[in-house]
């Protein structure tokens, strides 16, 4: 998960949002039924994006496209993964940032 998410001067930009998952053993695993949803929610609690199905792009593997356009808050965003392992519900949470600039 990137720390900042720059805001383009003009226009958009994609960000690519990849999550791996791993078994015990430290292979590439997929949770049950293949599935992992995102959901984003800035920091007030306004859904961003709701209950999205990732792209599985491999065993393990799975992406999603943020666009962020030059016009988009400078906020806090939260990303929210939902999947279930052997029937166990798992919410993984990750933060990052909008800003018009990089940090030093």
């Amino acid at each position: 998960m990137p720390e900042l998410l720059i805001l383009p001067d003009s226009g958009s930009k994609t960000y690519e949002i990849l999550v791996r998952l791993f078994n015990e053993q430290g292979s590439p695993a997929d949770p049950d039924t293949q599935a992992m949803k995102l959901t984003i929610k800035d920091v007030s609690g306004s859904v961003v994006v709701s209950q999205f199905n990732m792209t599985r792009t491999g065993i393990g593997q799975y992406v999603y496209n943020y666009v962020l356009n030059a016009t988009d808050a400078i906020r806090t965003l939260y990303f929210f993964f939902d999947y279930s392992v052997n029937s166990v519900a798992f919410d993984q949470v990750r933060a990052t940032e909008t800003s018009p600039f990089q940090s030093d």
